[in-house]
């Protein structure tokens, strides 16, 4: 009996067990019979979970869009774009129009696209430029005791690099010494402003010790402190020419007289530079012997255009009808390029 147990059993577990599976395996047969013959019915309406950004408020994307943000990974790194050069502004009509760098020179055009020359105000600040239209790299003044009170800070705001102040004079019938006696308040006022220094003094010396002793007169003025342009000796004309005791040396007297003042000045560790007019230069001076020094040329043109001269010159006094906020008047003014 036993031993016809062990052999009908084992069948039996299998029968029950088939018994057990036979309704799943019927079902999985007729789903995958009915998917050979049935079509994907066609959707009327997208699934909600799957609207585009056409069927949501601009709030409701603006969420989206920062959700995806925050749980996207970051972008992979990659190489920084190369800055182009920064475009010429240009206006809408395509020409050139405001500030300008041209082969290292630069210019200022109009809403015409034409450059600007003279004297202009631009933006507060004064500039100036030549017939071509090249901005000067520095704009200055000289002044004097004529010139009475100036607002430092004021002239500075306007755009003015650099100031030339007078010391002082000889008279050009007594042959003395004197100050001028604004000299002082403008150093120390147009220092404090920021602008840079340069000194001048009215020379009508006839002789190399007279011309020393101007120069020192200068020295002793300044007392040692640091200017950033040079000591300038003023030669022209007297105002009661040809009556004034220079205005009749010979062009050797006069470079014999400049060479002694430039020298006591070089001497005490500063610059030296010669100041006059154009036909002054050209006939009452030795030009090519004073070339070693800073030159300041005085010439009054027409229409920004600069001097006829025939040598170098660092400094160009174009006027001496300038207005410039701070200075009650008109005042001279220089450019240097």
């Amino acid at each position: 009996m036993e031993r016809a147990l062990i052999v009908i059993l084992p069948f039996i577990t299998l029968v029950i067990v088939a018994l057990i599976l036979a309704p799943s395996i019927v079902s999985l047969v007729g789903d995958a019979a009915r998917g050979v013959v049935q079509e994907e019915p066609v959707q009327t309406q997208a699934p909600i979970e799957e609207e585009g950004f056409a069927h949501i408020s601009q709030a409701e994307e603006q969420a989206i869009l920062e959700e995806e943000t925050l749980s996207s990974p970051g972008p992979t790194p990659s190489q920084s774009p190369q800055l182009s050069p920064e475009p010429m502004e240009q206006s809408y009509s395509g020409v050139l129009t405001g500030w300008q760098n041209i082969g290292g020179v630069t210019y200022y055009y109009d809403d015409d696209g034409l450059p600007l020359t003279g004297l202009q105000l631009i933006k507060g600040k004064l500039y100036f430029f030549d017939q071509y239209g090249q901005c000067a790299k520095a704009l200055g003044i000289d002044v004097s005791f004529y010139n009475g009170f100036i607002n430092w800070p004021a002239v500075a705001a306007q755009g003015i690099d650099y100031a030339i102040l007078r010391a002082g004079g000889r008279g050009w019938e007594t042959g003395l010494i004197y100050e001028d006696e604004w000299f002082q308040r403008n150093l120390m006022e147009a220092k404090i402003a920021g602008i840079d220094i340069g000194v001048y003094f009215f020379s009508t010396a006839t002789n190399p010790l007279e011309a020393q002793q101007e120069a020192s007169y200068v020295l002793e003025c300044i007392g040692g402190m640091d200017l950033e342009l040079p000591i300038f000796i003023d030669v022209e004309y007297s105002g009661d020419y040809p009556r004034g005791r220079a205005d009749k040396l010979s062009n050797t007297e006069r470079e014999v007289i400049i060479n002694a003042f430039c020298r006591t000045v070089i001497d005490a560790g500063y610059e030296a530079g010669v100041y006059s007019g154009e036909y002054y230069y050209k006939n009452n001076l030795d030009y090519n012997s004073l070339s070693k020094y800073t030159i300041w040329l005085a010439s009054y043109t027409k229409s920004a255009r600069l001097p006829d001269f025939p040598g170098r010159y660092d400094m160009w006094q174009f006027t001496d009808s300038g207005l410039v906020s701070g200075i009650t008047g008109i005042v001279d003014m220089n450019v240097s390029f």
